[in-house]
């Protein structure tokens, strides 16, 4: 039996939210446990789901997802964390860095790979998973 991984998608555009579903759909492992529109809404999500994964959007109302990010790194989540964003800006990269975060991805590559990203992340692998930021290159 295939061990599945448990992703909570965290965007306030719900259009947004069903393509990044039925992307996630497409792999057999990887189940979505909830999704939520606001950084409070992900934050409850992730302490009553307690998923694999967490994506999360940065630009959201009342938390954005790098504030969200902030949060459960400072409760000590074991909770992985991917940032899918629009944003391919070098600043927004460095944060990702300072944050703790374990991926980056621009939602230009997600339909060709999020799944693999998904994959790659849980298995511990961290980094920028888009071109247009710099390739992948820690570890």
């Amino acid at each position: 039996m295939v061990a599945l991984i448990r992703v909570v998608i965290a965007d306030d555009h719900p259009t947004a939210r069903k393509t990044i579903r039925q992307i996630i759909n497409r792999s057999d492992d990887i189940y979505v446990v909830g999704e939520a529109v606001t950084g409070l809404e992900t934050l409850h999500l992730v302490q009553e789901s307690q998923p694999d994964l967490v994506i999360l959007d940065i630009s959201m109302p009342e938390l954005d997802g790098l504030e969200v990010a902030e949060r459960l790194r400072a409760v000590h989540s074991p909770v992985k964390i991917l940032i899918l964003s629009a944003y391919a800006s070098k600043d927004f990269a460095h944060l990702v860095s300072e944050l703790d975060i374990d991926g980056y991805l621009l939602k230009d590559d997600a339909f060709s790979n999020l799944g693999e990203v998904i994959h790659r992340i849980v298995a511990g692998e961290r980094g920028f998973f888009s071109q247009k930021i710099g390739a992948n290159n820690e570890t």
